[in-house]
């Protein structure tokens, strides 16, 4: 089930006054696991001015606790923590969200979740272990195992590098990736996906990632979105199989690369 908070934006040429207020929609954490997709690439405005109020879960009280989010004081945040059910697993993300909140005190506006395995090799298909881990957290993964098991030769071809291929031996998993619609435009996605790099980056890594927009997408919906992905070169994503596998990309990540522009506050 896909939970859902109600939005008003209070958009204002300076943070005293407003201009217009309409009401929102943002999705939450969804179970599924399922990476939504930014769409759109007509860029706006930086996030410097006006406010998101959001009303979301009810708090002890039983009223709803509602957050305000100050667009110029939005921060994008890293951080790992066990898997919950493999302790050779990390699970990560990076999400964009008030400076001083948590998950705890309101939603993301944006957010990439994965996990991290570095058993030393990619898995194979007589790998119970490595399948009962991607198994568990959603489709996506499963998939993924699937591509890397099943369809080496695949994903040995995109990468275009037999020795780097030979010499990967760990896997980011990239389950989910989100930006709320009324901020999508501004390249939010990419940078997630760059801050992911930045800190997962280590030899011998692959990352692989399914450009899924939201809904029930089109292949070409699905093709379009991934190549909105690849057009960030340094992130240096390439198609599995367009024909069997639309949207699903791979990179080497090995280097960890810090773009001067990327700073803490959009």
């Amino acid at each position: 089930m896909r939970t859902m908070s109600s939005l008003t934006w209070l958009a204002s040429s300076s943070p005293f006054e407003a201009k217009e207020v309409r009401r929102l929609t943002l999705g939450v954490e969804s179970t599924s696991g399922l990476a939504w997709g930014n769409q759109g690439e007509t860029l706006l405005p930086p996030l410097n001015t006006g406010k998101l109020r959001s009303s979301s879960m009810p708090n002890i009280t039983g009223s709803p606790a509602v957050v305000d989010y100050d667009l110029g004081n939005l921060r994008y945040k890293t951080c790992f923590s066990k898997h919950a059910d493999a302790t050779e697993a990390l699970d990560f993300a990076v999400t964009l969200a008030g400076a001083d909140s948590s998950e705890t005190t309101g939603p993301s506006l944006a957010v990439l979740r994965g996990f991290l395995v570095q058993p030393g090799h990619l898995p194979e298909r007589q790998d119970a272990w490595y399948l009962d881990l991607f198994d568990r957290p959603s489709q996506h993964a499963m998939m993924a195992f699937h591509i890397l098991a099943d369809d080496a030769n695949l994903v040995r071809r995109a990468l275009e590098n037999d020795e780097l291929f030979e010499a990967l031996g760990s896997v980011a998993c990239i389950e989910r990736l989100w930006v709320h619609s009324d901020l999508r435009g501004r390249k939010i996605a990419l940078r997630l996906l760059r801050e992911a790099q930045h800190v997962l980056s280590r030899k011998g890594l692959l990352a692989i990632i399914k450009a899924h927009p939201d809904g029930t997408p089109s292949t070409s919906d699905t093709l379009r979105l991934a190549a909105y992905y690849q057009s960030e070169i340094s992130l240096r994503l390439r198609s599995v199989c367009e024909e069997k596998y639309p949207g699903w990309l791979v990179g080497a990540w090995e280097t960890p690369k810090a773009d001067p522009g990327d700073k803490p506050f959009p």
